[in-house]
């Protein structure tokens, strides 16, 4: 008995719904007068607000010289890590070749050498967060670590190539 009382509420309140669902009329009702002047400075309100939010994004686009110039120094730092990483590469094959006694003194040097190369992709990484006033600092430190370990991966060439003579 309470199973039909359920189905009949179920039933009772399907039908009720499909039946005022299904005779709706589609002309929406025209809104009054004042509904249509009050929502005038809704519409003002949203199109300054639109106007202020392409005005900052336009100046969020335009690059200042400072800006640019940070941006290519990375850019060239970058490319200067990916060489050095490649030099060491190029020096690891060159020792896999020799005997055994260079390739494992050259290995203690050439995880050295990864390890600077490594530090310095780090800092390089940091230096984009830095603010206006650290930019110069950190602009030096980077070149200064650059410079060691450029440095460094020219001494393990030298050293593996007086190692390695034809």
């Amino acid at each position: 008995m309470k199973i039909n009382n359920l189905i009949m509420t179920l039933a009772s309140v399907t039908a009720l719904t499909l039946v005022s669902g299904c005779n709706q009329d589609p002309t929406p009702i025209p809104a009054p007068e004042a509904v249509r002047e009050a929502s005038i400075p809704t519409n003002r309100a949203q199109q300054a607000t639109r106007e202020a939010a392409q005005t900052v994004q336009g100046q969020a686009q335009q690059v200042t010289p400072a800006a640019a110039q940070r941006t290519e120094f990375l850019s060239q730092m970058r490319q200067d890590v990916t060489s050095l990483s490649a030099d060491i590469d190029a020096l690891a094959a060159k020792a896999a070749n020799s005997g055994e006694a260079i390739k494992a003194e050259s290995e203690v040097k050439l995880t050295e050498l990864r390890a600077k190369v490594s530090r310095l992709g780090e800092q390089l990484e940091l230096v984009p967060l830095s603010t206006e006033s650290a930019w110069q600092q950190a602009r030096e430190s980077l070149g200064k670590s650059y410079d060691e370990a450029r440095e460094s991966v020219n001494q393990a060439r030298t050293w593996l190539g007086d190692k390695i003579k034809p």
